[in-house]
């Protein structure tokens, strides 16, 4: 292990960071088929709209001499928020019909793919655009390099999934959520409204997607198709986690971010996604149902 990864301490470091930017992605998408049973194609394009978002937000702060780092933070909120709302919208307009019809939310989720990124691109151009990197600070600790950005990350990502834990185990609406995933026929009858249930589980998605592009847009480049990379990942995660199971996307979530860091180091980057592929087949092949998923 040692003659494979120089600084174990860095492994550990990297891992924990990509692993958490998993969770913000893929426990969202997770968390809409669970209640909605709906394969959201459109998930990567709420990522790409928080990304643009905090963008031009700093754009803005800059332009004004706005202190940078504490308006990243502002923004970041307003961008959360406003895709919050966009993610209601597109249950209410476009998704609220489709409950528990995979095929069709697919479909439906597709066209809303091509209007995001057509339309994002129209209005910001489809060049790749930067934010200011805040955040390229290093720390050394146990001779692992740690940048500012992974601990914004992870720190952030810790808050929201703790956030998200309250609410599903801590208060009756997230029981109702939970309610809604396991059996939504037996949740209707105890009065759990499903359209509801919906609404919320498509915002918290909304919001998480939205979490994961802000902190990515201030360090990589960004584009109206950006969400499209990361989208298969969010898929394999979710597969392989167990659909609709929000442990298993985060089990999942960490099994891949230490994996995906481990190959990146040892092989070249671009194995990355073959490996992913091989270890879903493999776990499917013993658990069809996925990690923590439920037979059915």
């Amino acid at each position: 292990m040692e003659q494979l990864i120089p600084n174990p301490w860095q492994f550990v470091v990297n891992g924990l960071a990509m692993s958490a930017f998993y969770c913000l992605f893929a426990v969202g998408m997770s968390l809409v088929f669970g209640v909605m049973k709906i394969v959201n194609m459109a998930h990567g394009e709420l990522y790409m709209l928080g990304a643009y978002l905090v963008w031009l937000g700093l754009s803005i702060a800059e332009k004004f001499a706005v202190p940078m780092i504490p308006a990243f933070f502002v923004v970041l909120v307003v961008a959360i928020i406003i895709v919050g709302g966009v993610g209601v919208a597109i249950e209410r307009a476009v998704f609220r019909r489709l409950h528990g019809n995979v095929i069709a939310g697919y479909m439906a989720s597709l066209g809303l793919v091509y209007i995001l990124q057509c339309s994002t691109g129209h209005l910001f151009g489809f060049k790749d655009k930067s934010a200011p990197n805040l955040f390229a600070t290093n720390f050394k600790i146990a001779g692992a390099s740690l940048s500012a950005h992974r601990v914004v990350t992870v720190i952030i990502a810790g808050i929201l999934m703790s956030l998200l834990w309250i609410f599903l185990n801590k208060t009756n609406l997230g029981r109702g959520v939970r309610a809604s995933s396991q059996d939504s026929e037996a949740a209707s009858l105890q009065g759990i409204g499903s359209h509801r249930m919906a609404t919320l589980v498509m915002c918290a998605g909304a919001v998480l997607a939205a979490a994961a592009g802000g902190l990515v847009g201030t360090t990589f480049l960004i584009s109206p198709y950006m969400g499209t990379t990361v989208l298969w990942k969010a898929f394999i995660i979710t597969i392989v986690g167990g659909m609709g199971s929000i442990g298993g996307a985060i089990v999942a979530a960490f099994v891949f971010g230490f994996l995906d860091n481990f190959v990146s180091t040892v092989t070249d980057p671009r194995m990355v996604i073959l490996v992913d592929v091989v270890i879903m087949l493999v776990i499917l092949a013993f658990r069809p149902q996925g990690l923590l998923g439920r037979e059915k």
